[in-house]
């Protein structure tokens, strides 16, 4: 049984087919990536600009004929944040379906974390209570758990490109904006801000480009030779603030000549390395793991246990 994943992020759509084995293993068969910048411009505004849908289109139609080609069964697809708080989303699903046939789901928030636990906790091994954090364009997912459960979690309206539109109005970002978001975010992360006192985890698991940008960053600082098959990182905590004080110091030119830093990247990287700064300044987290998975491949993992 071959399966097709497609998840429709607010900055990257993500397409993952795998073989399902007999044995209930995957045999991860392709992966592809597309920048589609589907928030761009009217985010905040909770609309789909006419040049992002023509992105996720093309987009959309080159994932159909790289499912055509491997005949996949199945076929699995997710909107989030972008899509589902957008007053045309419901519009800009059905000119998925009809230019390519996929049938798009929206799910919500909690949705959305719930695929993401599944994903990471079936590529690695979550022995202690962590924090997951996975940084998208619009929202942000934080879930408490270990390996058996998770014990909270939330999804949050405060993703790279809000906060880029909000608060990156200057570059470099000003001290002050940088000040401004910090107020904001301790604000609507007060919630998270009891959890984490009731569980109190010492862990950060990223996992989202993002997370996997800083680490290429320091990777790249240090000479350490980057593996990218490898299931997951370590970002020692000090490596990570050098980098941070890099990101907001540079502007976008300077960011974008960066090592390791991919052209895409360089302008949601400052709200988004923003947010991993709060969190493991304010909760006092001691490691940061960097992990290739997420949601994507927690919808692979429903899939195959609900629909094969």
């Amino acid at each position: 049984m071959k399966i097709a994943v497609i998840d429709l992020g607010t900055n990257q759509f993500h397409l993952l087919i795998a073989e399902l084995t007999p044995e209930k293993k995957f045999n991860i068969l392709a992966k592809e990536d597309r920048f589609v910048r589907l928030g761009e411009g009217a985010i905040n505004e909770s609309f789909i600009i006419p040049a992002a849908v023509e992105r996720a289109v093309t987009a959309m139609q080159d994932f159909k004929k790289i499912i055509d080609q491997y005949n996949c069964q199945k076929v699995g697809a997710v909107a989030t944040s972008a899509v589902r708080n957008a007053k045309n989303g419901q519009a800009f699903i059905q000119r998925i379906a009809e230019t390519t046939g996929i049938q798009v789901e929206i799910i919500d928030g909690d949705r959305e974390a719930e695929l993401i636990y599944e994903g990471i906790r079936n590529a690695i091994s979550i022995p202690e209570t962590s924090l997951i954090v996975d940084i998208g364009g619009g929202s942000v997912e934080f879930i408490i758990c270990n390996s058996a459960e998770m014990f909270w979690k939330s999804s949050v309206e405060i993703g790279a490109q809000r906060l880029f539109y909000r608060f990156h109005t200057i570059d470099p970002i000003p001290a002050e904006n940088v000040v401004a978001l910090n107020q904001y975010l301790a604000r609507v992360l007060q919630p998270l801000s009891k959890a984490v006192a009731i569980y109190k985890p010492q862990v950060i698991i990223g996992a989202s480009g993002s997370f996997s940008t800083l680490y290429k960053l320091y990777a790249a600082m240090n000479q350490i030779h980057y593996q990218p098959d490898q299931s997951e990182y370590y970002l020692p905590i000090e490596e990570y603030y050098h980098v941070h004080k890099q990101l907001l110091l540079k502007n976008r030119i300077e960011r974008g000549e960066m090592p390791g830093m991919k052209p895409e990247r360089k302008d949601l990287i400052v709200t988004a390395s923003c947010i991993v700064h709060f969190v493991v300044r304010l909760f006092n987290i001691q490691k940061i793991r960097v992990v290739n998975a997420s949601l994507r491949e927690g919808l692979l993992v429903w899939l195959a246990a609900n629909h094969c």
